[in-house]
């Protein structure tokens, strides 16, 4: 029977540079974890996607999508078998934390040419340099984004916009509706991870595939700031009270807030609703946060709002926009590797690999 296929990110493009969860991609007790090491376009990520549909068949895969190249891979993680593979390369490097035990290395430099790639020492150079310049770019215009956003949603505040009352009164009321009132003694643990990204393509999202298998999902359809970073807050403390194993999923331009969260044990998931990542699957249960917005107390700000709104925008397009000429950059780079590698060998590791897998 085949297995099941879910699409995440490890990693982000956001508001305070390239923010990493790689720590939480390995399973909590490893069998095997190879970290993959080489320059650009030495086939990691090809490698890593061939042994993921070859194991798909029949068992259950998890693909971690790079946020700067979503064809491309990070990282793969085998559930079933405590199995995960690594890009082990700049931004995420990720070093063996138990060397030999159960992490093992693979070196994909082993298998190039070294005399051609330092022919090009020059333009690799070069090339390496612009692709760092034009990530300083992009995290600028992404702080930027993040500034007119907040500044609009704090006006939901600041105009006393928000029924407090009401959105607390939700909140306890999920709480109770969702969530087991006994409460465990161990301590809770949860992991930490991306449904979301900006990309060269712009805003590119996987909560469809997260949520497939769920049987509860509540959706919260909320601008940012009418209210459903309350509830998820409260619900996340709740679940770890609990101490129930939950997957929090956090905003790809503001790590530090959380968009979604799925607990596995209880088949539910909490899902917010919002541009642009609007979650289309009919839930269980669906909560207008819009509706509970004094919007005329809003009104002699709609100028200001829109305005600081479309500014925000500006500089997510901005943004994007830089990420696309970074991401033809590093097609440039790879271009100046993949003449100079010896697939057949990587070809020969692959299958190494998945020997071991299979066997």
């Amino acid at each position: 029977m085949p297995g099941y296929e879910r699409h995440l990110f490890a990693g982000g493009n956001t508001a305070f540079g390239f923010h990493s969860f790689f720590e939480h991609v390995i399973p909590t007790n490893p069998h095997r974890v190879w970290v993959i090491k080489g320059g650009p376009g030495v086939g990691k990520s090809r490698l890593m996607q061939s042994i993921g549909e070859v194991i798909q068949r029949q068992r259950h895969v998890e693909y971690f999508h790079c946020s700067s190249d979503p064809q491309s891979l990070d990282g793969l993680v085998i559930p079933e078998l405590g199995v995960a593979f690594l890009d082990g390369t700049s931004p995420h490097v990720v070093d063996p934390k138990l060397p030999g035990a159960v992490d093992e290395i693979v070196n994909l430099g082993e298998y190039w040419q070294q005399a051609a790639l330092q022919a090009n020492r020059a333009q690799i150079q070069a090339v390496t340099t612009e692709i760092s310049r034009l990530f300083r770019r992009t995290y600028g215009y992404l702080a930027c984004a993040k500034k007119h956003l907040d500044e609009h949603a704090a006006y939901y505040v600041d105009a006393g916009a928000l029924d407090w009352a009401a959105l607390k009164t939700l909140a306890l009321r999920y709480e109770e509706l969702l969530l087991p009132r006994s409460v465990a003694k161990s301590a809770s643990t949860a992991r930490h991870l991306f449904a979301s990204a900006i990309t060269p393509s712009g805003f590119v999202n996987f909560v469809d595939s997260l949520m497939r298998r769920c049987q509860r999902v509540l959706v919260l359809q909320a601008t940012k700031g009418a209210g459903a970073e309350y509830i998820l807050d409260h619900l996340q403390r709740a679940l770890a009270a609990r101490s129930l194993w939950t997957e929090v999923y956090h905003c790809g331009l503001d790590p530090e807030t959380v968009e979604h969260l799925y607990v596995p044990e209880l088949s539910l998931a909490v899902v917010t609703s919002r541009t642009p990542h609007v979650y289309t699957a009919t839930g269980t249960w669906t909560e207008d946060l819009n509706a509970l917005v004094r919007e005329e107390r809003l009104t002699p700000w709609r100028g200001e709002m829109n305005a600081v709104l479309a500014d925000g925008k500006r500089a997510l397009e901005k943004a994007v926009g830089f990420l696309a000429r970074a991401k033809s950059a590093h097609d440039e780079l790879e271009g100046l590797y993949v003449p100079n590698m010896d697939f057949t060998r990587v070809e020969a590791r692959r299958a190494q690999i998945l020997a071991q897998l299979t066997t």
